[in-house]
């Protein structure tokens, strides 16, 4: 018992030497501006202490927390709030040479939302081919509420409707991800788009278009058998999109995904999800009972989806499979298990990488400047507010600034946060390697317990 609160004690100072916080200045754009928006960077949401970024506050010059709110991000997975419309589709003239930098090879389809008799945030876009048509038809899409300017959502998408021995392989929906009612553009990017009806999804709840998608570097995989390979993912990174990147062409293969959660004390369900479920995970949840896990005291592999991943070099052009969407939960490994085994993926295993909605983050910009964020502390940001608290002015989703406050990582790389010290004479002022001698002192202190633990552990017991 005592070596066992030995080796606690001992890891309680290790834990308490290394959670120091960082911290780093924050650019405003617009000073003026009592209000600043910041999209935190995905490096710094890895050094996050929780998924829930509880240890993120933003300092003023003097030291003080300011009152901050984080924008939530919408939920679209209610089935009473989506709808499906049929949307009237236009071909357009083909597009002018000097305006465009794609080939004017075919003209444009327009894809007009704004006189739909239900009217919401535009979530997903469905195309239909003509019966007849096979092939890959790549195109950008693009978005206008005004016919002037606009926004490439997607600047090479792909319709895919192919049928070889009784087999077809189809891809043919796409994400607008919360856009307000206007117009869609699909510019042909080869042959003409033979369209035959079009359709959009419309969540009639009222929220603001999601935060832009945030991917991160290639996962290789932790572990492979024969049957399947093991993903370790992000600690305590939302998941909201998938992409394997598959290492050889003309490949081809079903696939179904499990997913453990972490840990969660007290409860054998994985933790919820920070904007709710998909349909289909809600379905595979109710129906399916996890796997037995292999590793004693490990969480159970959840079924997750089944889907097909390929890449194919055809004649209409390049194909690979589209991004597989998630729920937005932090999410411990993945594992994925072909039709076949991993050889029907080619002889290397495929990297993984995963995307998540990015954080923004709004302040209310009290002097006096300068600002920086810190993170990665051990205490909960004390001024964490509602955003309709924190600006009560403004609707929910609604009159949010841009954003008007760049983190400068590159210029001043993150550091450990010290407390200023308290005004001395010069010749009693502490050594500048202070810090650094503490955190020391406490890692040899950790050791010292441990080797105490280990001792008592060997010392041979007395007759």
């Amino acid at each position: 018992m005592r070596a066992e609160r030995l080796f606690a004690l001992s890891l309680l100072l290790v834990g308490s030497a290394w959670a120091t916080p960082q911290e780093a200045p924050l650019r405003l754009t617009q000073a003026a501006q009592p209000y600043q928006t910041l999209q935190l960077p995905l490096s710094v949401r890895l050094q996050a202490r929780s998924p829930e970024l509880r240890d993120v506050q933003v300092l003023n010059a003097a030291g003080a927390s300011l009152p901050y709110a984080w924008v939530p991000v919408p939920d679209w997975s209610q089935p009473e709030q989506l709808q499906w419309q049929s949307a009237p589709l236009f071909k357009g003239l083909p597009p002018d040479p000097a305006a465009s930098r794609v080939p004017p090879a075919q003209p444009d389809w327009l894809i007009d939302t704004r006189a739909l008799q239900q009217q919401g945030q535009l979530t997903r876009l469905v195309l239909q081919l003509a019966p007849d048509a096979q092939g890959v038809f790549p195109f950008e899409l693009a978005y206008s509420s005004d016919l002037q300017q606009w926004r490439t959502l997607s600047p090479t998408a792909q319709l895919v409707q192919l049928r070889h021995q009784g087999q077809r392989l189809m891809h043919n929906e796409f994400p607008l991800d919360g856009l307000p009612p206007g117009v869609l553009r699909l510019r042909p990017l080869a042959a003409a788009l033979p369209l035959a009806q079009a359709r959009v999804q419309i969540s009639r709840q009222p929220s603001s278009a999601s935060p832009p998608l945030q991917w991160s570097p290639a996962i290789a995989p932790s572990q492979c058998t024969p049957q399947y390979c093991d993903y370790e993912l992000p600690r305590n990174l939302p998941i909201d999109r998938l992409n394997w990147e598959l290492s050889s062409v003309n490949t081809l293969a079903p696939v179904r995904v499990s997913s453990q959660a972490p840990a969660k004390p007290q409860s054998s369900q994985p933790p919820s999800s920070r904007h709710g479920l998909r349909a289909h995970w809600r379905q595979l949840r109710g129906k399916s009972t996890p796997p037995a896990s292999s590793t004693p005291g490990a969480e159970p592999w959840w079924p997750m989806t089944a889907s097909t991943l390929y890449w194919l070099r055809l004649p209409q052009g390049e194909l690979r499979s589209a991004d597989l969407e998630l729920d937005g939960r932090p999410l411990e490994r993945l594992r994925l298990q072909p039709q076949g085994g991993m050889a029907a993926l080619g002889s290397t295993p495929p990297q993984l990488r995963v995307a998540t909605r990015a954080a923004l983050l709004v302040f209310l910009a009290r002097e006096p400047a300068p600002y920086r964020l810190q993170w990665g502390g051990t205490s909960d940001a004390p001024s964490v507010l509602p955003l309709s608290q924190l600006m009560p002015v403004s609707p929910l989703g609604t009159g949010l600034p841009e954003e008007t406050a760049l983190l400068e990582l590159s210029a001043t790389p993150a550091r450990p946060v010290t407390p200023a010290p308290a005004p001395a004479p010069k010749a009693s002022s502490p050594p500048t390697h202070a810090p650094r001698y503490g955190l020391w002192a406490l890692l040899l202190a950790a050791l010292g317990l441990m080797g105490a633990m280990a001792y008592s552990l060997l010392k041979p017991k007395s007759a």
